[in-house]
């Protein structure tokens, strides 16, 4: 399953077009320069490994690092940060190896109340992930090595944090981050939000339990000139798969699928203008709630992220 492939072959199509279109509009990627594309991977199987190697090739000379989000990266294009959600078993053993040899800097988002084991937040019914392993307690700090390899927090059980009152809020961001300290003994400062769910009162949260960049999955590049480098926003980040066309995916490095963020911005300022609605919306850099219009993935009840 691909991030543009969930609603069939011809939205995915018409995702594609108006990719294109966005990507030529923008100079071929080239206005994009000084932001930055955060690509979101879950696994990488077996059977996905060439397939991953050509997407790191592609942009391997634009890698950034979590840690130099703060800066503008070099470059005539947008920089590529790489993170895995949930660290599963195949990112050491098929994506890290790939991603050593070419010298790319990756983070691992890590569930820390479900390790060595399958993945227990709900999925779709034949998500390829069902099948994965969350890597161990031990495997986290046989990873991790930072710049190169960061592990960091995807909460302690994979809630929906939007949805959960504010003792269970301040539970899944204190506990992950503990944990991941404890064992990797260092400061935890990262974390990305289960299903991408975040409102104003999960952002605050999360600084206030010492996150000081926190992911969502609004298909957004990331700024650091205007956005002070995420720390009062959440920076986006747009999901990929090896499994993906190639085409799919250089235009989503190159930030060409950041047209669906404009998108849902532009119909809910229509829907606001028509309903007469004074509620401003979510603020800049918040992952809203569901909007008219197309989405890459369905509800977060359904989907692993």
């Amino acid at each position: 399953m691909t991030p543009y492939g969930k609603r069939g072959l011809l939205v995915r199509l018409v995702y594609l077009a108006l990719a294109f279109l966005w990507w030529h509009a923008t100079g071929g990627g080239r206005r994009d320069r000084g932001r930055i594309v955060t690509l979101c991977y879950h696994d990488v199987r077996d059977d996905q490994v060439g397939r991953f190697e050509w997407q790191m090739k592609h942009v391997a000379r634009r890698a950034v690092a979590l840690g130099d989000l703060h800066a503008p990266p070099l470059g005539d294009r947008a920089g590529v940060c790489i993170t895995f959600d949930d660290a599963l078993d195949g990112v050491p053993r098929n994506a890290l190896p790939v991603l050593a040899a070419l010298g790319i800097p990756a983070t691992v988002f890590a569930v820390t109340e479900c390790a060595g084991r399958a993945p227990d937040w709900p999925m779709a019914p034949h998500h390829p992930d069902l099948a994965a392993r969350t890597l161990s307690r031990e495997a986290w700090s046989q990873i991790d090595d930072p710049p190169r390899v960061r592990v960091e927090s995807h909460s302690a059980t994979h809630a929906d944090l939007s949805r959960v009152n504010e003792a269970q809020l301040r539970e899944e961001l204190t506990r992950s981050k503990a944990e991941l300290q404890r064992r990797l003994g260092r400061s935890v400062t990262a974390l990305a939000l289960p299903y991408g769910a975040c409102d104003e009162r999960v952002i605050a949260a999360a600084r206030a339990a010492g996150y000081r960049l926190v992911f969502s999955l609004r298909p957004a590049l990331h700024d650091p000139s205007t956005s002070n480098g995420g720390e009062s926003t959440a920076i986006g980040r747009f999901r990929v798969s090896p499994n993906m066309w190639r085409l799919e995916f250089r235009l989503t490095a190159d930030g060409a699928y950041g047209w669906l963020c404009e998108w849902r911005r532009a119909i809910r300022q229509a829907r606001d203008l028509i309903l007469g609605d004074d509620d401003p919306g979510p603020a800049p850099g918040l992952a809203p709630g569901p909007a008219p219009g197309p989405t890459p993935g369905p509800t977060p009840a359904a989907e692993a992220a």
